[in-house]
């Protein structure tokens, strides 16, 4: 039974750009490999900082025997139990929810959607590069509030530098007019009339919907990791890796960008959070994990971390900064984790970081993504697929 219903517009566009043979059977799933994603770490970070073991899979539920009877008793429920999604078994780069509410993944096995919250995840559109491409990044922009998007498309950045575009109507992958670098990383769309999408090269605007890029920054040496706009300034940040100058800022939509005045955060940043004023950042590198701040410089975010921990996803839900939020990050290796923002004493700071459970998957938490709701469902992109949380 197939959760897409042909009723929803969104699933059936989904249905449609399911590639098919000639007979009319489902493609089976390209399958790839962790290679891409490690190239890319090994081009902008130095030789000791891949030195890192990627932890093996950890069991949800465990079956042990009950001496001296021979009875086996079921291992009592861990306090956060993570679902594996149906989908690709792939290293998962990144996750995005569209205007319209269809979620969308880039994984090593091309762009991945899904139309039931995460639950169900199938192959994306027709003509996607072929084996050895994978979509390192990916975005979805509507019509009604891209001046110049030409109507709702998806977009994702690929590791041959181009940036695709598919129309959410349907239809065939097209390839941008030229690459924007060796490789391209992330990719955004913030409100108004433009793109973002940054590569090895720096960062690049396109105002046709990504069918065409100019060069806002140039930032060499470098691969920018992750956009992220505040919602109460409108300021725009872009985490560059392998650099220590780790951030960019820009106040006019994408158009020009600067280093942020003061201290900067820990160097190679792979993931940027800005939420009504407040900035977070996740870093690789022993000892560095989650950091916040802003002019005055920057302060380890919570207490409790091995040194061994690198922040590689960020994601959060509430107030963040206000008694209630809770501020989640993704490591590389050791899974996911959460910190609840608190007041204690007067004091008013963000917890002890808590382990959620074993796993998801194998523990490389690349992307992490909330759904809203009375109860939130966390979203976690690992090594080996896609991973539900509903959170208390």
């Amino acid at each position: 039974m197939t959760l897409l219903n042909e009723r929803d517009p969104d699933a059936a566009a989904i249905d449609a750009n399911f590639p098919t043979t000639s007979s009319g059977r489902e493609k089976p799933p390209r399958r790839r490999t962790l290679s891409g994603w490690v190239a890319v770490v090994a081009a902008v970070l130095p030789v000791a900082a891949l030195t890192i073991i990627i932890g093996g899979r950890a069991a949800l539920h465990a079956w042990q025997a009950a001496p001296p009877a021979r009875v086996f008793a079921r291992a009592a429920r861990p306090a956060y139990a993570w679902a594996r999604a149906t989908g690709p078994s792939a290293l998962v780069h990144e996750m995005a929810r569209a205007p319209w509410g269809t979620l969308y993944a880039g994984t090593t096995q091309g762009v991945e959607a899904s139309a039931d919250e995460g639950r169900t995840w199938r192959p994306f559109g027709q003509g996607f590069p072929g084996p050895g491409i994978e979509a390192w990044g990916v975005t979805a922009l509507t019509g009604r509030t891209n001046a110049g998007s030409g109507g709702d498309a998806v977009l994702a950045t690929c590791q041959d530098g181009y940036v695709y575009r598919l129309a959410r109507a349907g239809g065939r992958w097209t390839r941008s007019e030229r690459a924007i670098g060796t490789y391209s990383t992330a990719i955004y769309a913030p409100p108004g009339d433009s793109v973002l999408a940054g590569s090895d090269t720096g960062i690049y605007r396109s105002a046709d919907s990504g069918r065409s890029w100019a060069q806002a920054a140039r930032i060499p040496g470098g691969a920018v990791a992750a956009f992220a706009r505040d919602t109460a300034t409108g300021a725009i940040y872009a985490g560059v890796a392998g650099r220590r100058d780790a951030l960019r800022l820009s106040t006019d939509g994408g158009r020009r960008w600067r280093v942020p005045a003061g201290p900067p955060p820990p160097p190679s940043v792979q993931a940027v959070l800005a939420l009504r004023g407040n900035l977070y950042t996740g870093a690789m590198g022993a000892g560095y994990a989650v950091w916040t701040g802003a002019t005055r410089g920057f302060a380890r975010v919570g207490r409790g971390l091995s040194p061994a921990v690198h922040g590689m996803a960020l994601a959060a839900t509430g107030k963040t900064g206000g008694t209630g939020g809770r501020l989640f990050m993704g490591s590389m290796g050791m899974g996911a984790y959460m910190a609840s923002y608190t007041s204690t004493q007067g004091t008013r700071a963000y917890g002890p970081w808590t382990r959620l459970g074993p796993g998801p998957g194998d523990g490389v938490v690349t992307v992490l993504l909330v759904l809203p709701g009375r109860r939130p469902v966390l979203l976690a992109g690992t090594g080996d697929g896609i991973y539900r949380l509903r959170l208390p």
